[in-house]
Order: structure tokens, then sequence, then C-alpha cells
């Protein structure tokens, strides 16, 4: 494997896990201002299953 397949590798891997990284945390938060602001302190995959809190 040559210099620049690995840092193309390194790269793409370093981007993919920033991606994911920033799509749960702002997941965690749209979820925790739901929890905090609405009035049934549903969550967001409350929401989406349809269920209610206990």
């Amino acid at each position: 494997m040559t210099l620049a397949k690995c840092k193309s590798m390194v790269l793409r891997v370093f981007i993919v896990s920033l991606m994911c990284g920033l799509t749960i945390t702002i997941v965690v938060i749209i979820s925790l201002f739901m929890v905090v602001f609405r009035q049934d302190k549903r969550s967001l995959h409350d929401s989406m299953a349809g269920q209610l809190p206990m």
C-alpha cells in the first residue's frame, strides 16, 4: 500500500467518525430538549415509537 492510499484511508476514517459523532450528538441534544420542554416529557425515540414515558 502506498503512502497516498494510507493517508486517504486515514482521512476517510476520520471524516466518517466525525460525521457519526456529530449525528449522534445532534440526536441526543434534540431528545434532551424534547424531554425538558414538552409537557408529556417524551423524547425523540418515544415520539417515533408512539410510546408514553412511565
